[in-house]
């Protein structure tokens, strides 16, 4: 049997206006996409590995099971997508989908080749393209882009603890945005007094609005 691979690329984002009111219930704020991007390449493998091409981390074991991820690594460079993958397994194993062995590979060109972060959302787009590349290897029926945004943002804000979402919308949907942010404490307290991951998901999310907007011909 040939070896499956697949890449997705995600872009960052740049915050129009509204930085800070977003982060009031009901307040909007003017989002766009950007063209940089986070690569995710995930392919078929005979046990679990990830690699962070930027940081130098190649082949790191890992295992899931049962709802649990455990990466063979002390490295904090892995936390956001430790609870993506955790999230996003999570939710394919309560949709009755069996999770195999991959190599999971992400690369961006939101850092420079320090490290030194641009402020186009580099962590929302890794956790993006973490989970945009899961669904659509595993269970493509799943990949909508408003389940991607949903486990996206959870995951976030359970990584960061705080945060609008408005970069996750940016980097599932691209273009240009008008959004209001789910409000992260909300979206904490519903996560954690949930029974599962898919109960949140599907929930209708209080505060929370995200639509297209059409620039103008000039």
């Amino acid at each position: 049997m040939s070896k499956r691979q697949l890449t997705v690329k995600v872009p960052g984002k740049l915050m129009i206006a509204g930085e800070f009111a977003v982060l009031e219930p009901y307040q909007k704020l003017a989002v766009m996409a950007v063209n940089r991007y986070v690569y995710a390449t995930i392919a078929d493998s005979e046990n679990y590995k990830l690699s962070l091409e930027n940081y130098g981390l190649h082949d790191i074991a890992w295992t899931y099971q049962t709802g649990t991820v455990n990466i063979q690594s002390d490295d904090e460079r892995f936390s956001f997508v430790k609870d993506a993958i955790h999230l996003t397994c999570t939710y394919l194993e309560e949709q009755n989908t069996t999770i195999t062995p991959f190599h999971l590979s992400t690369r961006s060109e939101l850092d420079d080749a320090s490290g030194v972060k641009y402020g186009l959302g580099s962590s929302a787009a890794i956790v993006t393209s973490v989970v945009s590349a899961i669904l659509r290897f595993v269970a493509p029926r799943y990949a909508t882009k408003e389940i991607i945004f949903r486990l996206a943002a959870l995951s976030h804000v359970c990584t960061q603890g705080n945060g609008s979402g408005a970069d996750i919308a940016a980097s599932t949907y691209g273009g240009f945005r008008q959004y209001s942010s789910f409000q992260a404490d909300w979206l904490l307290n519903t996560y954690q007094n949930a029974l599962t991951i898919s109960e949140v998901v599907d929930m209708e999310w209080k505060y929370y609005q995200s639509e297209n907007i059409r620039v103008p011909d000039f």
